[in-house]
């Protein structure tokens, strides 16, 4: 893990120089001064880090004393400054590139619970059309009986009406067999009486 590296910067509301930790650059932050929020830009941070004696000597001398080194200086800290931004950068990349994995990872489960959503309803629209088929089939089954019962009563008048007509058959086959003898009987009787 890289040392912390501290920049200046100016605020651009009440221009105090504040201290700003390297990482915060590309991001918004308030002036401990003036409640300000800005944007720590790059570009701010190395012309407040380079100075005032920023200027690049001429060609052939007139470079005044120490100039040089402050430029060397200046840009030694803008290296490090751009260093520590890609480091900051990358590693953002990097925490990017783990979320988009989670995030894929979560689709992935997502897509597999509606696949067994999908199959779940698949499943319950059959378990409804079987109920369905199970009601038809069971109101038919209650025609049937209906059907059945009726059959039944008319079986069973069927038969008390072939009971009732074998009995008279019986009676009548008794009085056939009777009949001779009541014939005979009805005629003797007939000849004695004095009105026939």
């Amino acid at each position: 893990m890289p040392s912390t590296v501290h920049v200046q910067v100016a605020c651009p509301n009440c221009r105090h120089e504040l201290r700003v930790r390297a990482e915060y650059i590309g991001l918004t932050v308030a002036c401990k001064y003036c409640d300000n929020p800005f944007l720590v830009q790059l570009e701010d941070v190395a012309a407040a880090s380079a100075g005032p004696a920023t200027a690049v000597p001429e060609p052939g001398g007139g470079d005044k004393p120490g100039a040089s080194e402050r430029r060397i200086k200046a840009l030694e800290t803008e290296v490090q400054l751009s260093r520590v931004h890609l480091e900051s950068q990358a590693a953002l990349h990097v925490a990017t590139l783990e979320v988009l994995k989670e995030r894929e990872e979560e689709l992935a489960r997502a897509r597999e619970r509606a696949r067994v959503l999908d199959s779940t309803v698949q499943a319950l629209e059959e378990a409804r059309e079987e109920r369905d088929q199970l009601h038809t089939d069971l109101a038919l089954l209650r025609l049937r009986a209906l059907e059945a019962d009726r059959l039944a009563s008319e079986l069973a008048a069927e038969r008390a009406e072939t009971e009732r007509l074998r009995a008279a058959l019986y009676e009548a086959e008794a009085r056939v067999i009777a009949g001779p003898d009541r014939r005979a009987a009805t005629s003797a009787s007939n000849v004695h009486d004095p009105s026939y």
